[in-house]
Protein backbone atom coordinates (compact mmCIF):
# COMPACT_ATOMS: atom_id res chain seq x y z
CA UNK A 1 0.00 0.00 0.00
CA UNK A 2 1.52 3.44 -0.93
CA UNK A 3 0.46 6.14 0.86
CA UNK A 4 -0.06 9.60 -1.17
CA UNK A 5 1.92 12.92 0.13
CA UNK A 6 -0.52 14.82 -1.66
CA UNK A 7 -3.21 13.70 0.92
CA UNK A 8 -4.70 14.41 4.72
CA UNK A 9 -5.31 11.39 6.35
CA UNK A 10 -7.34 11.18 9.65
CA UNK A 11 -7.79 8.35 11.85
CA UNK A 12 -10.95 7.37 14.03
CA UNK A 13 -9.70 5.92 17.02
CA UNK A 14 -10.55 2.48 18.94
CA UNK A 15 -10.81 2.12 22.20
CA UNK A 16 -7.12 0.99 22.62
CA UNK A 17 -6.32 3.64 20.77
CA UNK A 18 -7.99 6.14 23.29
CA UNK A 19 -5.98 4.52 25.98
CA UNK A 20 -2.59 4.24 23.84
CA UNK A 21 -3.14 8.18 23.21
CA UNK A 22 -4.54 8.99 26.84
CA UNK A 23 -1.25 7.11 28.65
CA UNK A 24 1.40 8.29 26.17
CA UNK A 25 0.03 11.83 26.93
CA UNK A 26 -0.23 11.72 29.92
CA UNK A 27 3.74 10.24 30.34
CA UNK A 28 4.49 13.37 27.92
CA UNK A 29 2.99 16.05 30.18
CA UNK A 30 5.06 15.04 33.17
CA UNK A 31 8.13 14.92 31.07
CA UNK A 32 7.07 18.30 29.73
CA UNK A 33 7.01 19.59 33.05
CA UNK A 34 10.12 18.07 33.95
CA UNK A 35 12.03 20.31 31.29
CA UNK A 36 9.95 23.39 31.77
CA UNK A 37 10.79 23.08 35.13
CA UNK A 38 14.42 23.51 34.37
CA UNK A 39 14.33 26.21 32.06
CA UNK A 40 14.45 29.57 33.05
CA UNK A 41 11.59 32.31 31.11
CA UNK A 42 13.90 32.70 27.71
CA UNK A 43 13.32 32.94 23.88
CA UNK A 44 14.84 29.81 23.98
CA UNK A 45 12.49 27.64 26.98
CA UNK A 46 9.88 29.32 24.44
CA UNK A 47 11.12 27.03 21.32
CA UNK A 48 11.49 24.03 23.75
CA UNK A 49 7.70 24.65 24.75
CA UNK A 50 6.78 24.30 20.79
CA UNK A 51 9.10 21.52 19.64
CA UNK A 52 7.51 19.17 22.89
CA UNK A 53 4.19 20.16 21.78
CA UNK A 54 4.99 19.53 17.92
CA UNK A 55 6.45 16.45 19.24
CA UNK A 56 3.41 15.57 21.42
CA UNK A 57 1.19 16.29 17.89
CA UNK A 58 3.47 13.89 15.91
CA UNK A 59 3.51 11.29 18.97
CA UNK A 60 -0.25 11.19 19.21
CA UNK A 61 -0.60 10.44 15.21
CA UNK A 62 1.59 7.91 15.06
CA UNK A 63 0.13 5.91 17.70
CA UNK A 64 -3.33 6.54 15.52
CA UNK A 65 -1.69 5.65 12.72
CA UNK A 66 -1.09 1.90 13.89
CA UNK A 67 -3.55 -0.56 12.36
CA UNK A 68 -4.59 -1.97 15.80
CA UNK A 69 -5.46 1.35 17.01
CA UNK A 70 -7.71 2.46 14.66
CA UNK A 71 -11.17 1.79 13.25
CA UNK A 72 -11.28 3.92 10.13
CA UNK A 73 -8.89 6.18 7.94
CA UNK A 74 -10.47 9.22 6.18
CA UNK A 75 -8.71 10.71 3.18
CA UNK A 76 -9.11 14.27 2.25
Amino acid sequence: MSIETNRLFDYKLNEKGVNEVSEAKRVFSEMQEQVMGRLKPSRNASIVKTKLEEASFYMTRAIAEQEENHTEINTY
